[in-house]
């Protein structure tokens, strides 16, 4: 899958932006046809969460784990933050890398992302159309999660 990287900005702080980003259990409300169990871990390196992709009878897992994890704290210094996370299933796979970035009006989200599907020959044949999608999904995503913070 081809590499997407995605860029809004947003009137919300950094701080809203990363508690809405990092509630794992609000991404039902901004992935389609999604629900999420997030068993009660501590945060950070190694959490793992799943997303279920419910279409009709279909369920589709979608089993992920943080790898990076550095929230905001200038306090320490840095008032940016950003985390990874891996996929794990059969289903999807990838990384998804996000970063929020302290701007005068705001913050500045950036979203990158190359998932796509996990089986070999699906992901050869998504592969001219796979950008687009993502890219379309991903901007629905995004104008959520911004609309969440900005209500934070």
């Amino acid at each position: 899958m081809p590499q997407v990287r995605m860029t809004r900005e947003t009137r919300a702080d950094v701080d809203a932006v990363w508690a809405v980003t990092t509630d794992w259990k609000r991404h039902a409300g901004y992935f389609p046809l999604t629900q999420m169990k997030v068993p009660d871990e501590p945060e950070g390196v190694g959490r793992h969460f799943e997303g279920f992709s419910k279409l009709g009878p279909l369920t589709l897992p979608d089993p992920m784990v943080v790898t990076a994890w550095s929230p905001p704290s200038p306090v320490e210094g840095h008032d940016s933050g950003s985390f990874a996370i891996r996929k794990l299933g059969k289903v999807l796979s990838g990384t998804v890398n996000f970063e929020v970035h302290p701007t005068p009006g705001g913050a500045t989200l950036v979203w990158t992302t190359d998932v796509g599907p996990a089986p070999r020959l699906l992901a050869t044949i998504s592969r001219p159309v796979g950008g687009l999608i993502t890219k379309a999904m991903y901007a629905g995503v995004l104008k959520k999660i911004v609309a969440a913070a900005e209500a934070h």
